[in-house]
């Protein structure tokens, strides 16, 4: 991944991201007032006012006037919209482009695992994009958008909606209880 410098406020971000995943905060939860949160990373308010400001831009927070920022769930078209942009710009290179595919894939197959472990889904639909998924590499084609891409890296577009599907929650489909996922 491409490695740059960061601002006080993006670092802040990250950290408030940091915290909410070790809490386990879930869409529609508060995280702590600006004042806490200042004291907390050791930054003042305009730090932590400019990171929230980001986090809500980014779809991760939910903020109004008055009331503590929440927890939201960012729309899959955010993502989509990201690195459609940043490939039409040639702003990804291959080594990002692969990068993100293997965070996301990766990880909604270890839970369409987790799923199917529990006896539930289906491995059919699964078979059937892998095997689609070959005969395109092995035509050696590549996407419509975006840098052209060598040959074995083409971009289907089949394979994530199955996971999605056989993880078994279509219209958030990254989501399952930390309860049930396994502790690597």
């Amino acid at each position: 991944m491409t490695i740059g410098r960061t601002t006080l406020s993006q670092h802040v971000a990250q950290e408030i991201i940091g915290d909410i995943k070790l809490r386990g905060l879930r869409a529609g939860d508060e995280i702590p007032a600006e004042a806490e949160l200042a004291e907390r990373h050791g930054v003042n308010r305009l730090a932590v006012r400019e990171a929230i400001r980001t986090l809500v831009a980014r779809g991760v927070l939910i903020s109004s006037q008055g009331k503590r920022a929440r927890v939201a769930v960012p729309a899959p078209a955010v993502l989509e919209q990201i690195l459609d942009f940043r490939l039409s710009q040639n702003s990804m290179d291959l080594a990002d482009l692969l990068d993100t595919r293997r965070v996301i894939e990766a990880e909604l197959a270890r839970r369409a695992a987790v799923r199917r472990a529990a006896g539930e889904g289906s491995m059919t639909e699964v078979d059937r994009a892998l095997a689609t998924m070959g005969h395109a590499v092995g035509a050696g084609g590549v996407h419509r958008r975006g840098p052209r891409l060598p040959s074995g890296c083409r971009r289907t577009g089949r394979m994530g909606p199955v996971l999605l599907r056989s993880h078994g929650n279509e219209r958030n489909p990254a989501r399952l209880p930390q309860s049930e996922l396994p502790r690597s």
